[in-house]
C-alpha cells in the first residue's frame, strides 16, 4: 500500500495494481480517499470527511482543555491560599515565640510573679514617678522562715506549691499599685508608692508577718512557716534600685537575727 495525492495528473499515470490512500481539501473541508488500482482501471473504494471524523475528538479535547484550565486555576488558588495561611501561621508562631521569650525573661516560672529583671525595671519607674511627685517608695524584702525544713521533708513539688500559696497571699495583701516579685528561692520583694510622712512601711511589714504566719494547707497537709521582713525607703535610705534592694536585704537579716517573724528597717 502506498500513499499518493489524488490529483488528475497522477490518476492518469500508469501505476501498479494495488491499494492507495490520498487526501484533498475543498470548501474548507479535508477529505481522505481510498483507491484501488486494478487492471481494468482506477476505482475509489471509500471516502471520508476528516472534519466529521475529527470533530468529536476535537470537541472532547477542547472540553478536556477547559477542565484542565479550570482545575489549574483552582489548584493555583488553593496553593496561593495555603501560602497565605502558612505565612500568617509563621507570623503567629513568631509572635508566640517572642511572647514566650519575654515572659521567661521577666516572670518567675513557679509563681508567675515578676522576677528580678522586671522588679528592677518597675522600681526604676516608681523612683522616677516619686521624684516628680516628691513622694516615697517602700521596699519590703521578705525571706520565709522554716521553709527549708518543709521543703526537705515533703519534697520540691510540695515546696513549689507552698511558694505559689505564699505568692497568692502577698498579692491579696497589696493593692494594684504595688508590685510583688520573687527574687528566687524563698525570697520575695514588695514595692509600694507612698506619700511622705506615712507609717505605711511598718504597717505593711507587720501585715506580711501576720499573714504568712497563718498555717497553710496543701493536699490536706497543714504546714506553718513565718517571714522575716526588711524595709528600705526612698529617698531616706537609698536613691537607686540596686541600693534600695540591698538595703532592704540587709534589714531583713537584722530581723532574722532579732528572732525571726519580725521586721526591721
Amino acid at each position: 500500500t502506498r500513499t499518493v495525492q489524488p490529483v488528475i495528473a497522477e490518476i492518469e499515470r500508469e501505476v501498479e495494481e494495488g491499494d492507495y490512500m490520498g487526501e484533498s481539501r475543498a470548501d474548507g473541508q479535508t477529505r481522505i480517499f481510498g483507491w484501488r488500482r486494478l487492471s481494468s482501471g482506477l476505482f475509489m473504494v471509500s471516502g471520508l470527511m476528516l472534519e466529521d471524523v475529527l470533530a468529536p475528538v476535537r470537541q472532547a479535547r477542547e472540553r478536556a482543555m477547559v477542565r484542565g484550565m479550570a482545575l489549574s486555576a483552582v489548584f493555583v488558588a488553593v496553593i496561593a491560599a495555603l501560602l497565605v495561611a502558612l505565612g500568617r501561621y509563621g507570623q503567629a508562631m513568631r509572635r508566640l515565640a517572642a511572647a514566650e521569650i519575654w515572659l521567661r525573661a521577666n516572670f518567675d516560672l513557679v509563681t508567675g510573679l515578676p522576677n528580678r529583671a522586671l522588679l528592677l525595671d518597675r522600681l526604676e519607674r516608681m523612683l522616677e514617678h516619686a521624684r516628680r511627685q516628691d513622694a516615697e517608695v517602700v521596699v519590703l524584702f521578705i525571706d520565709l522562715d522554716l521553709f527549708k525544713p518543709v521543703n526537705d521533708r515533703f519534697g520540691h513539688e510540695f515546696g513549689d506549691r507552698l511558694l505559689v500559696e505564699v505568692a497568692h497571699r502577698l498579692e491579696q495583701l497589696f493593692r494594684s499599685e504595688a508590685t510583688v516579685a520573687r527574687l528566687g528561692g524563698d525570697e520575695f520583694v514588695v514595692l509600694m508608692p507612698a506619700a511622705r510622712g506615712t507609717a505605711l512601711a511598718g504597717q505593711a511589714a507587720e501585715k506580711v508577718g501576720e499573714r504568712l504566719s497563718e498555717p497553710f494547707e496543701i493536699d490536706g497537709q497543714a504546714v506553718s512557716i513565718s517571714a522575716s521582713v526588711g524595709v528600705a525607703l526612698f529617698p531616706q535610705d537609698a536613691d537607686s534600685p540596686a541600693a534600695l534592694i540591698a538595703g532592704a536585704d540587709a534589714a531583713m537579716y537584722r530581723a532574722k537575727h532579732a528572732g525571726r517573724t519580725t521586721w526591721r528597717s
